[in-house]
């Protein structure tokens, strides 16, 4: 929800979509720990619904569009 949020908000402001957060902002949105942010972070990334690029010793999420929308028809057809 974050990710979504803050790429609704960029759009909003006129920046390019997509949007990225890194896990401090995430932590201080949904009040979980860095460490577990980081872990859950990193299987949305294997699993291709999240794109993380590292920057310095940071890495930045933003939500993979493309991959969401197929998998969003994936579970249509089979709900």
């Amino acid at each position: 929800m974050a990710l979504k949020e803050g790429a609704a908000a960029a759009k909003a402001a006129g920046q390019k979509p997509g949007a990225c957060l890194c896990a401090g902002d995430i932590e201080e949105r949904v009040r979980l720990s860095q460490p577990t942010i980081s872990h859950h972070m990193g299987i949305l990334t294997k699993a291709g619904l999240v794109e993380a690029t590292k920057k310095g010793q940071w890495r930045w999420y933003r939500r993979n569009e493309k991959a969401i929308r197929a998998m969003v028809k994936a579970l249509r057809g089979k709900l």
